[in-house]
């Protein structure tokens, strides 16, 4: 199975701005879609209107998806049956995380900016003000219930990480 997650800019408060689908090859070769979130028996919107998808990461038979606009939601997929993938757990904390890396089987780290909301005046007022480096350890443990075991934050506004931009800037 081919799992895929897919942004659409469209701002329509009734489509979730994220697609989680499953694809498989058919027996002639050509790939066909075999369960797609949200669906009608899970509606759950991944990501609210006007966020975009920032780190996907998929092990073994979870996904974990990063979206922002203000705040930092981490979704965990459970795609343990393909053909019925449900949206298991969520986290929101500030900033957001541009990369996801494992470390062992039940934590991730989180690597990307922290952030506050931006106020009145500033843009829309609606979007997040990146400000230092953001480095965020999560427990994945129970994919229903994730949590950020710590955070720190380096630098200010403006700090830059080459791993924001190249991810084999990494290695564990």
């Amino acid at each position: 199975y081919l799992r895929v997650a897919t942004y659409s800019d469209a701002q329509d408060e009734s489509v979730s701005p994220i697609k989680f689908s499953v694809l498989n090859v058919a027996g002639d070769g050509e790939l066909s879609k075999v369960a797609e979130l949200p669906n009608e028996n899970n509606p759950k919107h991944i990501g609210k209107p006007g966020e975009q998808l920032y780190a996907s990461r998929f092990l073994g038979d979870r996904a974990y998806l990063v979206t922002f606009r203000q705040t930092d939601p981490l979704y965990v997929i459970d795609a343990s049956n393909p053909e019925d993938p449900k949206l298991a757990g969520e986290l929101e904390i500030d900033g957001y995380s541009d990369y996801l890396q494992p470390i062992g089987e039940d934590y991730l780290l989180g690597i990307g900016k922290d952030a506050v909301p931006a106020g009145e005046g500033m843009g829309d007022g609606f979007g997040g003000l990146q400000q230092g480096v953001k480095l965020s350890l999560f427990n994945v443990a129970d994919a229903s219930n994730p949590y950020e075991v710590q955070s720190l934050v380096v630098g200010e506004r403006g700090t830059e990480a080459v791993a924001l931009q190249n991810h084999r800037a990494i290695t564990v």
